[in-house]
C-alpha cells in the first residue's frame, strides 16, 4: 500500500506544510510520518483514519487496503474477498499485493 499517496493528500487538502507538521497534527510521536513514508510501519485502523479525515478521504477502500497489506494466510483471502463483495475499489495508488502464506 503507498501510504505515501494518502500523507500527500492529508498535508494537501489540510494545508500543512511538513512532515513534522502532519506528525503534530495527528499527535504522534517525532519520526512518525516518516516512518510511514520509509515503509518501516504502517499505521493503525485509528491513525489510517485521521489520515483520511485530513485528506477527504473515505476510510473504508484505507482500511481495508491496510488490512490486506498487514495480514496473511487466509485472513488476507477473506478482506480481499470483502472488498470485492462489498464492490469497494481499493485505492487506485495503493498497489495491495496479494502475498502467498508459507507453509
Amino acid at each position: 500500500m503507498k501510504i505515501a499517496v494518502l500523507l500527500d493528500l492529508a498535508r494537501q487538502r489540510s494545508n500543512i506544510p511538513t512532515d513534522a507538521a502532519l506528525t503534530r497534527r495527528l499527535s504522534k510521536n517525532h519520526g512518525f510520518v516518516s516512518a510511514l513514508r520509509k515503509g518501516h510501519t504502517l499505521p493503525s485502523d485509528e491513525s489510517l483514519v485521521a489520515l483520511c479525515t485530513l485528506a477527504n478521504e473515505e476510510p473504508l477502500p484505507w482500511l481495508l487496503a491496510l488490512n490486506i497489506e498487514r495480514t496473511r494466510g487466509d485472513a488476507q483471502r477473506i478482506y480481499s474477498d470483502l472488498a470485492q463483495h462489498l464492490g469497494v475499489s481499493l485505492p487506485h495508488p495503493a498497489k495491495v499485493k496479494r502475498r502467498v502464506a508459507a507453509e
